[in-house]
């Protein structure tokens, strides 16, 4: 298992994907999704498949290289998101919805702002846990 941060120099506001477990057949990932944004948090199980995942990795490493544009990590079927913007001046916003459909229905919409210099960690990061998705595929 694998966790990876979100480095926002601070506790508050935080974002991580904690226990990041790659389905046997390699078709995805499923992690707690840890956020603290305010007097909010939430611990969220997230499974997404490899096809978005693999969209978000890619628009992120774009996001991080012009500063503007979107990534979105989206499952296939489901509405959560996770959403990292770029206004082009190094100001990145970080929002998202977390939806629980069950008995009771819960739903979570966040944003909070950081800064480019959490980008290029992330993107290493994600990099690093798409090419164990690969190595594991392989093997």
């Amino acid at each position: 298992m694998m966790d990876i941060i979100l480095a926002t120099n601070s506790v508050d506001p935080a974002l991580a994907l904690r226990g990041i477990e790659v389905f046997s057949d390699g078709s995805g990932i499923s992690c707690t999704l840890a956020l603290r944004s305010g007097w909010m948090s939430a611990a969220y199980r997230l499974a997404v498949e490899i096809h978005p995942l693999e969209r978000f990795v890619a628009a992120l490493r774009e996001l991080d290289r012009t500063l503007e544009g979107e990534a979105i990590l989206k499952p296939q079927w489901e509405p959560q998101h996770l959403r990292f913007s770029g206004d082009g001046l190094g100001r990145v916003s970080v929002a998202g919805e977390l939806i629980e459909h069950g008995p009771h229905r819960q739903f979570v919409s966040f944003e909070f702002a950081t800064d480019q210099t959490c980008l290029g960690p992330l993107v290493r990061a994600l990099d690093a846990l798409m090419r164990s998705i690969r190595d594991a595929a392989e093997a």
